[in-house]
């Protein structure tokens, strides 16, 4: 990454202050744009001791409590806590007022916000309304420091619903024996953890002053301090951007086809009427035919396992496994695939996608969509489950995931046959009043589009055929591009017989098309600014990771990628991919 420091050279770091409260500032830190019952994982700038422990990073629940570490796979956002659950989290906790708030119903300007500073770090929670009815509001900060102290201030005219109660507190979790303490009279808090319940009959008493919590020898000192307001910040880091592609890849695919049916919201005359049915797409040479499936196999959490770190709009490569590879239309036979949060499977890989259009559908790579709709599958009783023991087949299944922003339980299930036959099955599916689902199956690339048929009428599977033919265009995605962590990035071949390419990064988008030198149907979409030769396993993809400092100046600051690799599929000898644009921030 010597490109970003020397694009971002000159720019000062923000200067070394005590610790002070930065809720006041118009805009308080990074805005976390965070939903009613959400968690975001934050990497904090220093490593923040408690109980022994160093932690990197915290995760911060809408709620108005942060857990350390990472706690967003097994510990959901909570938004009834009791003293229970505060004493037996399995992560660390630290309470600011901790009840059901909702972030989401924040106005414009407020909700929860994220500062990080070489020296402190801030959770902000601005203007946060309680759920229910009443007049509740959350304004609050908890401050931490690389000593470990810790501040937790509350405004006094934050305020609960009458009925309301929220926690405040430190916890280690782990079934701690926790204290019930006064916040605004204690001198100690023991280590084993205490709180302090809020009510209409115990209102918060701070006054205005922060808790101060100091480690010392055994517990922690506890005080009242005012502390002083933050200046604006230099530099306030945006939230990483998704990548944003550019352009297309060469060679020029030669394709012909897609069989798909796209649905609208619950209650219209086009909604989704394929549950508890099962289609199957036979494959013939590049041919496919639609005839009746299966059905739905209960059998995918004893022959599979569910994928780790699902959450949403998110992907996950996976292997094929025994049945080691997948022949789709006439493309290059695939060894992975991506499985998508949002109800479909790259072939082999693709950019993140939650809005179901015909569009995108036919101009991005080769894909199955079982019900490609904005899922967030990253709740308890939710998952998706991955078999690939199985010779004759592998399958994804989408168990119970909720659509975004409506809940609702909807099951649904690719499997690929070895012999190259798709089958789509379909069980309970609550859908969603908002919007609709995109089924089918697609070359992409710019396919042809044909248009939404009904693939079936009165749970009778309609008969139709198509040819999907052709190579596929080089295809690069990657992850956000956030500062701290890793960023992963990827590029498919095409070309079986490629061994060595380049992955290059650029401050401009030159825009230049390659015909000239022979590259026919290829562009460059990234300056040369900083260029990696590499060497691949034959047949791909090739994948990089890459360690990004955490360094606030590079918050916002844009950059282009791309790859290419040898090849024989043009006179000059080479392809290259799309572009991707990213935006740099937390």
């Amino acid at each position: 990454m010597n490109m970003l420091r020397l694009t971002l050279l000159g720019l000062l770091a923000a200067p070394a202050l005590a610790q002070s409260l930065s809720i006041a500032n118009a805009q308080p830190g990074t805005p976390l744009s965070m939903g009613d019952d959400s968690l975001r994982v934050m990497l904090l700038p220093f490593a923040f001791p408690y109980q022994g422990t160093n932690y990197d990073r915290i995760t911060i629940d809408s709620n108005g409590a942060v857990r350390l570490g990472d706690a967003s796979f097994v510990n959901p956002a909570d938004g009834s806590p009791t003293p229970s659950e505060f004493a037996n989290d399995p992560h660390p906790t630290i309470a600011l007022m901790w009840d059901d708030w909702a972030a989401n119903l924040a106005t414009a300007g407020n909700g929860v916000f994220f500062r990080a500073e070489p020296y402190q770090a801030s959770i902000v929670y601005k203007n946060v309304p309680q759920h229910g009815n009443g007049l509740g509001m959350l304004n609050g900060e908890i401050t931490l420091e690389p000593s470990g102290r810790i501040a937790l201030w509350l405004d006094p005219n934050s305020v609960l619903h009458a009925a309301g109660e929220a926690l405040m507190g430190v916890s280690p979790g782990y079934g701690a024996q926790l204290a019930t303490i006064d916040f605004a009279s204690a001198t100690s808090a023991p280590s084993s953890g205490a709180y302090e319940s809020f009510s209409s009959a115990n209102a918060i008493d701070m006054g205005g002053a922060a808790v101060l919590l100091t480690p010392s020898t055994a517990d922690f000192a506890s005080s009242l301090a005012t502390l002083s307001a933050f200046p604006a910040p230099i530099l306030v880091p945006p939230l990483a951007g998704a990548p944003e592609n550019i352009g297309t890849g060469c060679p020029t695919p030669t394709h012909n086809g897609s069989i798909y049916e796209s649905f609208s919201a619950n209650g219209s005359a086009g909604a989704f009427d394929l549950a508890n049915t099962s289609i199957e797409f036979v494959k013939t040479g590049a041919t496919y035919t639609v005839v009746a499936g299966p059905g739905f196999d209960s059998t995918f959490m004893s022959a599979g396992a569910p994928l780790q770190g699902v959450a949403d709009d998110t992907q996950s490569a996976v292997s094929l496994g025994a049945m080691g590879s997948f022949a789709f239309g006439t493309m290059p036979a695939i060894t992975h695939a991506q499985v998508g949060s949002n109800g479909y499977i790259w072939l082999p890989e693709g950019g993140l996608s939650f809005a179901p259009k015909a569009t995108t559908f036919h101009s991005l790579g080769a894909r199955i969509a079982a019900a490609w709709m904005d899922f967030v599958p990253n709740s308890t009783t939710s998952a998706i489950w991955w078999e690939n023991s199985d010779p004759s087949y592998c399958q994804a299944t989408w168990d119970k995931v909720p659509a975004y922003g409506d809940g609702g339980s909807n099951s649904f299930q690719i499997r690929m046959r070895q012999n190259g036959n798709i089958v789509l099955s379909w069980r309970e599916f609550s859908g969603s009043p908002q919007r609709g689902p995109l089924v089918g199956i697609s070359a992409g690339s710019n396919a042809v589009d044909v248009g939404s048929e009904d693939l079936m009428i009165g749970g009778v599977a309609q008969p139709m055929a198509r040819a999907i033919t052709g190579v596929t265009s080089m295809q690069h995605t990657s992850t956000q591009l956030a500062i701290g962590k890793q960023w992963s990035l990827r590029a498919s071949l095409p070309d079986p017989a490629a061994i060595g390419g380049f992955l290059w990064f650029g401050v401009t988008n030159p825009a230049l098309s390659l015909d000239f030198v022979g590259m026919t149907g290829c562009s460059q979409y990234a300056s040369l600014d900083y260029v990696m030769f590499l060497l691949f396993t034959p047949g791909g993809p090739y994948n990089w990771n890459i360690n990004v400092p955490y360094d606030p100046a590079f918050g916002g600051v844009q950059i282009y990628s791309q790859a290419a690799a040898f090849s024989s599929l043009n006179s000059f000898g080479a392809i290259a991919s799309n572009g991707l644009r990213h935006t740099i921030g937390l």
